[in-house]
């Protein structure tokens, strides 16, 4: 198995204000007076997907099949064979080595977490909404669908939760993001304060000092 290197995960934006951060799964909406933050939101800066009509290098992507890369992951198979099931190559039409050093260690930590089969599903029905918003240009589709790509963000980076650093004064928090399956993704797509739908929680509690998955960490932040 490939080893989960944090150093080459998306640098996590730490400087959040958490004053205004909720400690309840479930608030009304005439009880929201404060000022919500990215976090509550959805919206947590960390690796995400390779989404469908995404331009990487130039070119629009047309998404990475990440079902089929789990699956060579889960049956043993190595990085060459890993990177060709992402339809994943270097200049010279190799496979692409650095694919496996950077996803191998997350699949196999989702699986280890149990969310790889929530996380796999949320992929492709994120893909089939922007293709839905613009069938022949993806790419079009995939600025269309902005609010919901930033709203579920924070999910798709930590979909078991993640333990964050109040920069301030050293507290921790542990947060757990709304799972995309149950949410209305034009509902979703059509706000950008994501926290004003009904059933959006981002779930916010007093981290209590248990043993974390680094991918339950932001990077280089250790476990405690």
């Amino acid at each position: 198995m490939g080893s989960f290197d944090p150093v080459e995960e998306a640098v996590v934006n730490t400087e959040m204000t958490w004053g205004g951060v909720t400690k309840q799964t479930e608030i009304k909406k005439a009880e929201k007076k404060r000022v919500t933050t990215n976090v509550d939101r959805g919206y947590l800066l960390g690796s995400r997907p390779e989404w469908i009509g995404k331009v990487y290098r130039g070119k629009t992507s047309r998404g990475v099949p990440y079902r089929e890369v789990y699956e060579v992951l889960r049956k043993g198979g190595d990085s060459r064979a890993f990177a060709i099931a992402g339809q994943k190559y270097d200049k010279t039409g190799k496979p692409e080595r650095g694919f496996y050093r950077n996803w191998a260690g997350r699949l196999q930590g989702y699986a280890d977490l149990g969310v790889i089969d929530d996380w796999l599903d949320n992929i492709d029905k994120v893909n089939r909404f922007i293709v839905s918003l613009s069938p022949s240009q993806p790419k079009t589709g995939y600025k269309l669908a902005a609010n919901l790509l930033k709203a579920t963000a924070g999910y798709f980076a930590y979909p078991a939760g993640v333990m964050l650093v109040n920069p301030n004064d050293g507290s921790k928090k542990f947060v757990e993001f709304p799972n995309p399956k149950k949410l209305d993704f034009t509902e979703l797509n059509e706000v950008k304060d994501a926290s004003n739908i009904k059933g959006f929680n981002v779930k916010v509690t007093e981290y209590d000092g248990e043993d974390l998955h680094l991918l339950q960490t932001q990077p280089r932040s250790g476990k405690k």
